[in-house]
C-alpha cells in the first residue's frame, strides 16, 4: 500500500525527516506531500508519531484525466462498497493544479456520482447524510492531469493532538509550533522560553518532543471506523508509543503571556497533555520596562538558550506594542550570537534586521497568513 501524506507548505522536509526517524523511508517528496510504502501497521504509526503533517491518506487509484468521462471511469473503478464504513457519508475533496480539469465544484460532482452508482449498482443502498455518522472522506489530487484518488486516514487534521481543551486568541497550530523548534536544533536540555506564549502550544509542544510523547497518543482517528482494519495494529502502535515516553525531567522549558487568564488556559492545557511538570510558567509583560536588559533579566538567558516564539503581529491581534515588542526581540538575537530559536512573523522590520544578523528565514503560513519564520539553529552538540 501506498499512503500519501500532506503538509504545509515549506514543511515537506521535516515531515520527510519525521517518517525516516520511524523507520519509514518516503519514496517521494513532493510540494506539500511526502509518499510511504507500508501495510497497516504504518498507517498506524505515522498517524500516531507525525508532529509536522497535516493528513494521512491512503492511495486507492491512480490515473490521467484530462476530461470527466476520464475521472468518472477513475472513480467507478474503484471498489468503494470494500473501503467505505457502514452508512457512512461520502464527503468529497479536490485539488487541481496545471491540469485540464480546473473546477474543483466540478470534480467533486462528478467523483461523488461515480461512487453513489458504483455502490447502489452493487447493493442497492441509499446513501445517507447524516452527520453524527462516520465520515468517509475522499481527495482527489490532480497534479497535470494526474488524478490521484486518496481516503482520508486521519479525520481531524493531525495538530488536533486534543489537549488544547483552552485556546487564546488567535492560536499557533500544534504542527506549526513542533516545526520551529525543530528547525531551530533546540536540545533538550537546554532553556527554551516563549515571552508569548498564548494558551502553551510552544512549551508544550517542546516538553512531548523532549519526552517523546507521541502527539496522536490520545486521539482517535478516522481508520478506526474502518471494518476491514484489524484494530490490532493500532493497539500495539499505542502499547509502543506508551513504552517510549521518557520520564518528566530536568527541563527548562518556561512560558510568559502579559494576560493572566491565557496563562491558566496554557497551565490546564499543559496537564491535559500530561507534561505540567515539564514547564515554568508565569504573568509577565516584555514592554512594561524601557530596557532590553530588564527584558533578558526577565526571560532569564542563559550562556545557552532558545528562544521561540510567535508574538502579536497587528493582524489578527490589534496591539500598540507590536512594534515595541519586536524591536526588543530583534535586539536580543543580535546581542545575544549564542542565542537559537526564532520569531514567526510578517513584521518587514523585524525581518530585515535579523538577516542582517545571520538569522536564517523560512517561509511558512501561520493559518493563512503568509509569515516568515526567522530563525538560528543551536551549535550545542547532542541532546
Amino acid at each position: 500500500m501506498e499512503f500519501l501524506i500532506t503538509t504545509a507548505p515549506g514543511l515537506e522536509s521535516l515531515v520527510k525527516r519525521e517518517c525516516e526517524k520511524i523507520g519509514q523511508n518516503p519514496i517521494e517528496v513532493t510540494d506539500r506531500s511526502v509518499r510511504v510504502e507500508g501495510g497497516f501497521d504504518t498507517l498506524a504509526e505515522l498517524n500516531i508519531w507525525l508532529r509536522c503533517a497535516n493528513r494521512v491518506y491512503l492511495v486507492l487509484a491512480e490515473g490521467f484525466a484530462t476530461d470527466f468521462d476520464d475521472l468518472f471511469a477513475i472513480a467507478e473503478s474503484i471498489d468503494w462498497k470494500k473501503y467505505r464504513p457502514k452508512d457512512a457519508p461520502i464527503l468529497v475533496e479536490s485539488v487541481t493544479h496545471k491540469s485540464a480539469l480546473t473546477s474543483e465544484p466540478a470534480i467533486q460532482r462528478t467523483v461523488k456520482k461515480a461512487i453513489i452508482d458504483s455502490l447502489t449498482r452493487k447493493d442497492g443502498d441509499i446513501i445517507p447524510e447524516i452527520d453524527s455518522l462516520p465520515s468517509f472522506r475522499i481527495l482527489v489530487l490532480i497534479r497535470e492531469d494526474k488524478a490521484t484518488f486518496l481516503l482520508d486516514s486521519s479525520g481531524d487534521p493531525l495538530h488536533k493532538r486534543g489537549y488544547r481543551q483552552e485556546a487564546g486568541d488567535a492560536p499557533l497550530k500544534e504542527t506549526l509550533a513542533a516545526a520551529m523548534i525543530y528547525l531551530s536544533n533546540w536540545r533538550y536540555k537546554e532553556l527554551l522560553v516563549d515571552p508569548s506564549c498564548g494558551s502553551g502550544t510552544i512549551p508544550i509542544e517542546a516538553a512531548m518532543i523532549a519526552r517523546n510523547i507521541a502527539p496522536g497518543l490520545r486521539r482517535h482517528f478516522a481508520f478506526e471506523d474502518w471494518n476491514w482494519v484489524d484494530p490490532k495494529f493500532l493497539v500495539e502502535a499505542r502499547e509502543a508509543g506508551k513504552r517510549k515516553i521518557f520520564p518528566p525531567g530536568s527541563y527548562q522549558i518556561q512560558g510568559y503571556d502579559i494576560d493572566a487568564e491565557v496563562i491558566e488556559k496554557a497551565v490546564y492545557n499543559s496537564k491535559v497533555a500530561g507534561v505540567a511538570t515539564d514547564i515554568t510558567w508565569a504573568v509577565r509583560d516584555m514592554t512594561e520596562s524601557p530596557t532590553i536588559e530588564s527584558i533578558e533579566k526577565a526571560i532569564g538567558l542563559g550562556e545557552w538558550a532558545t528562544l521561540i516564539s510567535n508574538p502579536p503581529y497587528g493582524e489578527r491581534l490589534e496591539t500598540e506594542d507590536v512594534g515595541v515588542i519586536h524591536t526588543m526581540l530583534a535586539r536580543i538575537f543580535s546581542d545575544h550570537p549564542e542565542l537559537s530559536g526564532g520569531v514567526i512573523t510578517n513584521e518587514s522590520d523585524f525581518i530585515q534586521k535579523t538577516r542582517r544578523v545571520g538569522l536564517e528565514r523560512r517561509k511558512l503560513f501561520n493559518g493563512s497568513l503568509e509569515c516568515q519564520y526567522c530563525y538560528r539553529k543551536s551549535q550545542r552538540k547532542g541532546k
